[in-house]
C-alpha cells in the first residue's frame, strides 16, 4: 500500500493505493488549524497517516503541499514536493483552486492577497457589497484558513474570488490548448450547490473560444494523484486510465449570433438561433450522443457531444468578456447569466 498526501488547507487529502490499483480511495482528514508549517506539523502529518490507514504500515508515503519546505525523514519515504511541480507532471489542462495556490495549465499563483483584491471580487458579485465586508471575510480566512462558507452570500464571495484567482493564474495569456477539455479541482467547485455554477465560473474566468468539455475532480483527487505521479508514475497512470473525473457538459463559445441544428433523431432537425451576448443551455441526458451543426460569423462546424448534467452551453457573449460599469446594470447582467446556466433542475447535485 502506498500513500500520497496533499497537506494543507482545511483538510489533507490522502490517496490510498493498495496493490490492486483499481481499488484506490481518497480519504479526507480535517486539519483543524494546523495548516501552516511549524513545530507541530510533524505531529499533524503523523495524525493524517494514522487517520487514513490506522496502524497499518504503508510501503511508501509521499506528500506535497504547505510542508514542501520541510523534511520528515521518519514519516515520508521521500522529501515533500512542491504542489505546483507535481501538478506540472501531468501536462493536463487543469484548473486547481486550492487554499494556498491557484493553478492553471502549467502556471500558478501562490497566496494571492484576496483582501487587496476586494474590488475585483466585488466586480463578480451578483449583489451589492461593501468593500469592507469583502475584506473582512477574506481577512478572517487568512487568519483561520479552515473556515468554510456557511451561507449563500459567502458562497458567492468564494465563487467571485475563484474567478479573480483563475484570471490571475491565466495572466495575459488567453485560452490556448491543443485539448478541448479542462478538469476543475478544488472545494469551491465541488461544494457548490449545482453543476451549472462550476461551468459558469470557468466560462467567466477562462473565457474560452470554440469547443470545451468540462470535467470535475469530485473526489479532490488531483493534488494527491499528482504527488503519486512524481514517484510512482505507472500507478498514477493506471488511476488516470480509470477516468475518475465527472463529466459535466460541453460549452461552445463564439462571437456574435449562432445558429444551431441539434439532431434529436427527428425528421427535420430544428434550427435554433442564439442571439449575440447570450448564454443558452440545451439539456442533454447522459445516455445520448448528439450530432450538432453550428453556424456563426466564424463559419460552420459540426461536432458530436455526449450528454451530461449540464448538457450543452452556447456562449455568445464575446471576447474579452465585459460587464457594465454601473452597479445596478452589472448585477442585473450577472443574475441573468446565472439564471441562464443554473436554472435547470437537472443541474442540482
Amino acid at each position: 500500500m502506498i500513500l500520497a498526501i496533499d497537506f494543507g488547507g482545511a483538510v489533507a487529502k490522502v490517496l490510498v493505493v493498495p496493490p490492486e490499483v483499481n481499488k484506490f480511495k481518497v480519504v479526507e482528514v480535517p486539519l483543524g488549524f494546523k495548516t501552516r508549517p511549524h513545530l507541530k506539523t510533524g505531529d499533524a502529518l503523523n495524525y493524517v497517516i494514522r487517520s487514513a490507514v490506522g496502524e497499518e504500515k504503508p510501503e511508501a508515503v509521499y506528500a506535497s503541499g504547505e510542508i514542501a519546505s520541510l523534511e520528515f525523514k521518519g514519516l515520508l519515504t521521500k522529501p515533500p514536493q512542491d504542489p505546483v511541480e507535481t501538478l506540472k507532471k501531468f501536462g493536463l489542462p487543469l484548473v486547481v483552486v486550492g487554499s494556498g495556490i491557484t493553478y492553471f495549465n502549467g502556471g500558478a499563483v501562490r497566496g494571492l492577497d484576496l483582501v487587496a483584491a476586494a474590488e475585483k471580487i466585488a466586480h463578480w458579485l451578483p449583489f451589492e457589497a461593501k468593500i469592507s465586508e469583502i475584506q473582512n471575510y477574506f481577512a478572517n480566512k487568512e487568519i483561520y484558513p479552515p473556515l468554510v462558507p456557511t451561507t449563500d452570500r459567502e458562497m458567492e464571495l468564494e465563487r467571485a474570488a475563484a474567478r479573480v484567482r483563475i484570471e490571475k493564474a491565466l495572466g495575459t495569456r488567453r485560452w490556448a490548448l491543443e485539448s478541448s477539455y479542462v478538469i476543475a479541482s478544488g472545494g469551491v467547485f465541488d461544494k457548490t450547490s449545482d453543476w451549472g455554477q462550476v461551468v459558469l465560473m470557468l466560462l467567466d474566468a477562462l473565457q474560452p473560444t470554440g469547443l470545451l468539455k468540462i470535467y470535475l475532480d469530485h473526489q479532490h483527487l488531483l493534488p494527491a494523484l499528482a504527488t503519486l505521479a512524481v514517484y510512482e508514475e505507472e500507478k498514477a497512470q493506471e488511476i488516470l486510465d480509470q477516468e475518475p473525473f465527472t463529466f459535466l457538459g460541453t460549452t461552445f463559445s463564439v462571437e456574435g449570433e449562432a445558429l444551431l441544428q441539434i439532431d434529436l433523431r427527428l425528421s427535420e432537425p430544428p434550427e435554433l438561433a442564439v442571439p449575440a451576448g447570450e448564454l443558452v443551455v440545451f439539456p442533454l441526458d447522459g445516455e445520448r450522443t448528439v450530432p450538432i451543426k453550428l453556424r456563426s460569423s466564424g463559419g460552420e462546424v459540426e461536432f458530436e457531444i455526449g450528454g451530461g448534467p449540464v448538457g450543452l452551453v452556447i456562449d455568445t457573449r464575446g471576447r474579452p468578456l465585459e460587464l457594465p460599469r454601473g452597479e445596478g446594470e452589472r448585477i442585473k447582467v450577472l443574475k441573468k447569466w446565472e439564471e441562464a446556466v443554473c436554472r435547470h433542475p437537472l443541474f442540482k447535485k
